[in-house]
C-alpha cells in the first residue's frame, strides 16, 4: 500500500489532479433525502475512525464522513463546500474493506470529486451470521450501488449523472456487473485484475466478515448463478461505457485470458483501453494510479 502512495502523489503532480477501524458505536437513525414519495432511506452517522482522522490532518479541506446508509457502511470523502460534484465509487477487493481506499481517494476529493468508499457485503463493518458465496456478495454489492445512487440522487453534494467506478479484483467485477445490469450508466470504469465473464470463473470461495472461507455451494449451483448474472451477456451495455482496465500477465486469480477476451469483444465499440503488465500478478493497482486523474478529468468534468 505504501508503494502506491508515493507513486500516486507524484502522478497527481503530473496529471493535475489500511488501517484498523475504530469500534463502531450506536448512533441516532436519521432520515435523509427521499428517493421517492413512498420510500425514505435511513442514515446512521458512525464514529470518526483513527484512519480518517489521520488523513483529515493531511487534507484539511477534505471531509471524511463515516456513515451507514441503509446499513451499507461507507466513507464519504469530499471537498468541504462541494456541490453537485461528480462521483467516484471505490470498490475494494475480496478479503479487504473500504479503508483500503482512504488515502487513495483523498487527493481526488481535494480535486473536486465526491468519493464513496463502501464495504462490500460480508466485509469490513458489514458482518454476517453465515458465509456468503463470493460471487453472490459481488452481485449483492451491485444492488447496493443501485441503492446508493438512488440515495445520492437527492444529495446537494453529488451529481449521480456523472459517476465512475474504481474497482479492484472483486470490486472491478462489481463495476462490470452494475454496468451490465444497473439502471444508470456510468461515465467511466477503472478496473484492476477483474473479470467480466462470470461464466469462466472457477469457484471463488465464500466470505464471512472479511475472511475467505471454503466454497459453500456445489459447482452446478455456482455455475448456474454465474451464468444468470453474467455481464458478458450484456456486451452492448459494457461497450457503451469507457473502460480502462489493468491486468497482470502473471495473474493466478483472474487469468489474463479473461481480460484478453474482453478486450477483443469490446474492440468494435472503441471505448476500451487495456494495459497488460508483463510481470504483474493479481495486484496491479500501482499501474492504474498514474492514469486515474487524467481519465476522471476527461470523462467526468
Amino acid at each position: 500500500m505504501q508503494k502506491w502512495i508515493a507513486l500516486l502523489l507524484a502522478c497527481l503532480l503530473l496529471t493535475g489532479c489500511a488501517s484498523q477501524t475504530a469500534p463502531v458505536e450506536e448512533a441516532v437513525v436519521e432520515t435523509q433525502w427521499p428517493s421517492s414519495d413512498a420510500q425514505i432511506h435511513t442514515r446512521r452517522e458512525l464514529p470518526v475512525t483513527d484512519a480518517a482522522r489521520a488523513y483529515a490532518a493531511k487534507y484539511p479541506q477534505v471531509k471524511f464522513d463515516h456513515a451507514a446508509v441503509d446499513d451499507i457502511t461507507l466513507y464519504e470523502v469530499y471537498l468541504s463546500g462541494a456541490k453537485n460534484a461528480p462521483m467516484v465509487i471505490f470498490l475494494h477487493e475480496q478479503g479487504t474493506h473500504k479503508d483500503e481506499f482512504l488515502e487513495i481517494a483523498a487527493p481526488y476529493a481535494q480535486a473536486g470529486y465526491f468519493c464513496v468508499l463502501m464495504d462490500l457485503p460480508g466485509h469490513g463493518e458489514r458482518v454476517t451470521e453465515e458465509p456468503i458465496q463470493a460471487i453472490e456478495a459481488l452481485v449483492m454489492a451491485s444492488t447496493d450501488v443501485e441503492l446508493l445512487l438512488e440515495y445520492y440522487r437527492f444529495s446537494p453534494l453529488a451529481d449521480v449523472s456523472r459517476f465512475a467506478f474504481f474497482g479492484i479484483s472483486m470490486g472491478g467485477s462489481v463495476a462490470y456487473h452494475y454496468t451490465a445490469w444497473g439502471r444508470r450508466t456510468p461515465s467511466l470504469l477503472l478496473v484492476c485484475g477483474a473479470a467480466a465473464d462470470f461464466g469462466m470463473l472457477n469457484g471463488q470461495g465464500s466470505i464471512q466478515n472479511g475472511k475467505e472461507q471454503p466454497m459453500t455451494w456445489d459447482m452446478d449451483t455456482y455455475k448456474a448463478y454465474c451464468e444468470t448474472h453474467n455481464p458478458i451477456t450484456k456486451l452492448d451495455r459494457l461497450g457503451a461505457v469507457p473502460v480502462f482496465a489493468v491486468h497482470g500477465c502473471q495473474d493466478k486469480v483472474v487469468p489474463q485470458q479473461l481480460a484478453r477476451d474482453l478486450e477483443a469483444s469490446l474492440s468494435s465499440y472503441g471505448n476500451a483501453r487495456f494495459l497488460f503488465v508483463e510481470q504483474g500478478g493479481h495486484e496491479v493497482t500501482l499501474y492504474m494510479l498514474p492514469h486515474v486523474g487524467a481519465m476522471l478529468n476527461q470523462y467526468l468534468k
